[in-house]
Formats: structure tokens, C-alpha cells, sequence
């Protein structure tokens, strides 16, 4: 090890020179955005992170969830294609009429109500559009569809009434809808969650859950997309909004 010596007016000591640490590689610019976001990407620091953001969100208040008369399946062919590139808004830049350009759309599941209340399997493409202002895609998510979940939303409320009004088992409402008792409970803490955070303390101690189904429409869906910027029953996105009640509201991302 290197030494360097060190003279003062009554002796002379020897002290050992420290070596100089490297620093640790960089990572990638592609790893780098994906662990934080930059700046061009539309996350300003001191904007909070919406998980719909790359997506813009189809809600048409035609009736309530509870009480439509149209099957999951041709809702969504519906509304995809009603769509109006036109009047959309692209949720990075805010640029309106923008999303002109269609993308390649996608494929995926969507799991819904069959016409003798059994689940039914299907495929749907998935729409995307590409900003012309700062060429970022977006995904067009009807009504009926959570994001990053396959079972459609309807779907979900129908299972969670018969759960509180206790009109079947547990395990009648598994092995009827093919899922799992955790999955279940993953629903009910989702769905409880997101109803308190919708109504407020007060209103949500007296409304029952079943009630709440029953009243809620398509509005109240895009209601809620609006004031916290992710959708109702999107998994991973309930402890944390939850345990923070005065939260500020959020942006809409569609």
C-alpha cells in the first residue's frame, strides 16, 4: 500500500494512503427509465404516478352496471366501435384531437357472464392510438374491462352480491365462477377499499355493499377513474389510497 509521509517540528509519522473506490457501473439508459421515469415521459417531479397512464379510458353513461341488458362481450365491441379519435385526450401531453394515428392494437382475455350465468372465455383486440403531438401509444379500455385483470367488471360486482347477500357459498361461488377462495378475498378487499374511498367515511358506513352495486353506473365508474387516476377494482391499488383517506385527488388520465 502506498504511504506518504507526514513532517511535523517533533517527529515524522508514516500514514498509510487510502486507495480510491470505484464507483459501481452505470446501468442502461432502457433500465434507468424503467426504475424512474425521466422527465420527457411525462412524470414532472412532484406529479404523482397514475397506472392508467399509458391507457385512456372509455366510460359512456348509457345505464347502471347492474341493470344493463347487454352482455360484456358486445358492450365492449360496442363502444369499440363508437370510438371518436377526435374527442380523445392524450394523458401525457394534454393534447386533445391528438390521438388520430391508430397502432397496432392488442389481444386478450376477457372473462364475463354467459347468458346462463356461467363465465365464458373470450378474446377481444384491444384498440391503440398513437399521439401525433408526442407519439406516445395508448391502449382504449371500454367500460367493462380492469386493467391488468381478465375477469370484466360486472362480472366481479355480480360475484361480490351474491357473496353479501349470502344467496350462495363460498364455495358454490368458486367452483361456479372458476376462480379461487383467494381471489375472492382479493375482490372483497379491492372492492371495500375502493368504496370508501369513493363515498368518504360516513357515507360508506351506511350504504351496505350491496346497495352500492346495485346503484353504481357507468358515471360513477369514470367518476372514480377521474379523482384518483386508476380504475375501480384495479388490483395493487388499494392498501396504500386507503391508508391515506385525505389523499389529494388525481388527475384523470383519459
Amino acid at each position: 500500500m502506498p504511504r506518504h509521509f507526514i513532517c511535523t517540528r517533533n517527529h515524522t509519522k508514516i500514514y498509510p494512503v487510502p486507495t480510491k473506490k470505484e464507483r459501481p457501473p452505470l446501468l442502461p439508459q432502457t433500465w434507468i427509465s424503467l426504475i424512474q421515469p425521466s422527465k420527457k415521459e411525462g412524470f414532472n417531479r412532484g406529479e404523482s404516478f397514475s397506472a392508467d397512464k399509458p391507457m385512456i379510458r372509455l366510460f359512456h353513461p348509457l345505464f347502471k352496471l347492474w341493470s344493463k341488458k347487454i352482455s360484456d362481450i358486445n358492450w365492449f365491441n360496442q363502444e369499440v366501435s363508437g370510438i371518436n379519435p377526435a374527442t380523445l385526450t392524450c394523458p401525457y401531453c394534454g393534447a386533445e384531437g391528438t390521438c388520430i394515428s391508430c397502432h397496432h392494437p392488442y389481444h386478450r382475455y376477457l372473462v364475463y357472464l354467459g347468458p346462463d350465468n356461467r363465465p365464458v372465455s373470450a378474446v377481444v383486440k384491444v384498440p391503440r392510438v398513437e399521439c401525433t403531438s408526442c407519439g406516445h401509444t395508448h391502449a382504449l379500455l371500454p367500460c367493462p374491462v380492469i386493467p391488468f385483470g381478465s375477469y370484466s367488471l360486472p362480472f366481479i360486482f355480480r360475484i361480490l352480491f351474491l357473496y353479501f347477500t349470502h344467496s350462495m357459498t363460498i364455495e358454490e361461488l368458486c367452483a361456479r365462477g372458476g376462480f379461487s377462495h383467494s381471489t375472492l378475498y382479493k375482490w372483497k378487499q379491492c372492492f371495500l377499499s375502493h368504496k370508501k374511498m369513493y363515498l368518504g367515511l360516513l357515507l360508506d358506513m351506511e350504504r351496505t355493499p350491496a346497495d352500492f352495486i346495485q346503484s353504481l353506473s357507468v358515471t360513477d365508474a369514470g367518476c372514480f377513474h377521474t379523482r384518483f387516476g386508476f380504475s375501480f377494482l384495479q388490483k395493487n391499488r388499494m392498501l396504500k389510497e386507503a391508508s391515506h383517506p385525505g389523499h389529494p385527488e388525481q388527475p384523470s388520465s383519459a
